[in-house]
């Protein structure tokens, strides 16, 4: 309900988004197009780690994430996005900066205390290899939460990862981050975990909590894998190649692989977590309640787990290192516009974010949607 008198105030704000409002309420539809409630910046193509579960890490350039986050090796210009920030301010989203690896983006820390500056809440996503240098800036900048990626104790997360010493560099960046939140009388940033949970890791979710105690982390996320088969692919493209082409993804047969995942053994590591109260606060993503539907998020990908329509394109809206607009980060290689040709009104109820929402709404999702984030 909340979520919903946000919208309508945020409606108000701009005639043209209330004559959408008041004409989609009359109509009774399922979907109200207002303003995205978060827009994620990919503010570059390039990473530090070589990622196991990761299509840029494993330099898989014919899947459609390597396509969709490395494909143009470019960074966003940081003009660009304090003037595409003016245009958005005026509807108060969560502004998320996810992607590839920010901190190896040199104007990162100048876009972040202009977002701040105006009034927008800022998170930041890092896999943490370079945190330990940027620890007093995230502090005296304020960043309202910071997101590490961390995906099991020291010897597991470095194997993933593809890094020595990974893990540990990232654990010195949080406590750094600590520290100084101490020195300045800060609560800011709360830090978070985002753990993803695949065949590498799935046994080490309880460990790893307790590993994280008490370390000034706020919470943590254990996420489930996000992937596309092969099958998923050749089903999506033999009915949709039209408006977009699937690719498997964040996947592969000898190294990460979701039918290898133990779904047993995963199973009593999510009620061991459960059932302990640690310091952090624990969420899964999705929330699976049976050991037969965690089965088939892992076995039967063709099972709707969680939601089963997709509503990112009405809700959220992801810019890439080149200025293309995208809907988010795991979804096909779809391009809805480029803020160096458009403004964002102009890209948001423009021709191709409309098309490629009338292709949604007929079929709730493609059939490469069923493990993505959108409807996770």
């Amino acid at each position: 309900m909340r979520s919903f008198i946000k919208r309508v105030e945020n409606a108000r704000k701009n005639p043209h988004l209330l004559r959408l409002f008041l004409k989609n309420k009359i109509a009774g539809t399922r979907r109200i197009l207002l303003n995205p409630s978060t827009i994620f910046l990919a503010v570059n193509g390039i990473c530090n780690l070589r990622c196991a579960m990761c299509d840029v890490g494993m330099r898989n350039r014919d899947s459609q994430f390597y396509r969709l986050m490395s494909g143009t090796r470019q960074e966003l210009l940081p003009d660009r996005v304090k003037t595409f920030i003016d245009e958005v301010k005026y509807f108060n989203p969560i502004i998320a900066i996810t992607s590839t690896e920010p901190l190896l983006y040199g104007p990162l820390f100048d876009i972040s205390e202009y977002i701040i500056s105006r009034g927008l809440e800022l998170y930041i996503t890092t896999n943490g290899l370079l945190l330990e240098k940027y620890a007093e800036t995230m502090v005296r900048l304020n960043v309202p939460l910071l997101q590490v990626s961390l995906d099991g104790p020291p010897e597991i997360h470095n194997r993933i990862r593809g890094v020595e010493k990974a893990f540990e560099k990232a654990m010195d960046g949080i406590r750094l981050v600590t520290d100084y939140k101490r020195k300045y009388n800060s609560e800011k940033p709360k830090i978070g975990i985002n753990y993803t949970i695949s065949n590498l890791n799935d046994t080490y979710l309880f460990d790893f909590s307790q590993l994280m105690n008490d370390t000034g982390v706020s919470s943590i996320t254990f996420s489930h894998l996000n992937y596309v088969t092969e099958k998923m692919a050749e089903k999506h493209n033999s009915l949709f190649a039209d408006i977009c082409q699937a690719t498997p993804s964040s996947m592969s047969s000898d190294v990460v692989d979701p039918t290898k995942v133990d779904f047993n053994k995963l199973w009593e590591q999510i009620r061991l977590v459960k059932g302990h109260r640690f310091t952090p606060t624990i969420t899964f993503v999705p929330e699976i309640r049976s050991r037969d539907i965690l089965f088939d998020f892992y076995n039967r990908p063709e099972v709707i787990v969680a939601n089963d329509k997709c509503s990112a394109p009405w809700t959220v809206m992801q810019i890439m290192g080149n200025g293309d607009a995208a809907v988010i980060t795991r979804c096909l290689n779809v391009r809805l516009g480029n803020i160096y040709k458009d403004s964002f009104d102009e890209i948001w109820h423009g021709e191709c974010y409309k098309k490629f929402r009338e292709a949604l709404r007929k079929h709730n999702m493609f059939p490469a949607c069923t493990r993505c984030c959108g409807v996770l």
